[in-house]
């Protein structure tokens, strides 16, 4: 038995990442729209909020926890979070001294 849940969390995970290595981004660079201040707190917060919303359902889950259920609006909000990180770091990083 515990066989067959390693074999299945790791064709899953096999699945899972092969189908995000393969999804390019449509979104354009935060600098492309050359954001002031408010814009780029719009934008974190917008992550933030998708990062909550994701949360929100992992804890909703009624019943048996899922890779579905679980594990992917997780891996969904790490992902927010970490490209609201990423950008943060990105313009402290390139910003000009304020």
């Amino acid at each position: 038995m515990q066989k067959m849940i390693t074999l299945g969390l790791a064709m899953s995970l096999l699945l899972g990442a092969s189908s995000f290595a393969q999804t390019t981004s449509s979104q354009a660079t935060l600098w492309a729209a050359k954001p002031d201040m408010a814009a780029f707190e719009k934008a974190e917060n917008e992550y933030l909020a998708a990062a909550q919303k994701d949360v929100d359902q992992v804890v909703a889950v009624k019943g048996a926890r899922t890779i579905a259920n679980t594990l992917a609006p997780y891996d969904e909000a790490t992902r927010n979070l970490n490209r609201r990180s990423e950008r943060q770091a990105r313009f402290a990083n390139n910003a000009p001294e304020v």
